[in-house]
């Protein structure tokens, strides 16, 4: 049988699109799995070229979402990057894996 593990490495928000969705005092909180607060988004949050980027512990595999009331429709834009922690998978395979996500993501 063959196992894959990840975890999150990082988030980055698009700060327009969240403006824009929950005004200006708007908050979206971060929670891992287990209900731990990971961080809180707000106005007063750094921006790293106009995104709120959240580095994560190599053992976060779950990341939750709660937002403050929605002001405006729209979309929030949320990035997730994922690393391997650890792998059962050939590396031929995961190659593959890696060629079809990349593909995708073009498309």
């Amino acid at each position: 049988m063959w196992k894959l593990v990840c975890h999150i490495s990082l988030l980055e928000l698009v700060n327009k699109n969240l403006k824009n969705v929950l005004g200006k005092d708007g908050k979206i909180e971060l929670t891992n799995e287990k209900g731990q607060n990971i961080a809180t988004l707000d106005s007063s949050s750094k921006l790293d070229n106009d995104n709120y980027v959240v580095t994560l512990n190599n053992d976060t595999k779950v990341v939750n979402y709660k937002t403050s009331k929605i002001v405006k429709e729209g979309d929030i834009i949320i990035k997730e990057e994922r690393s391997i922690t650890s792998s059962r998978y050939p590396i031929s395979i995961l190659k593959d894996l890696n060629k079809a996500f990349l593909l995708k993501k073009r498309s």
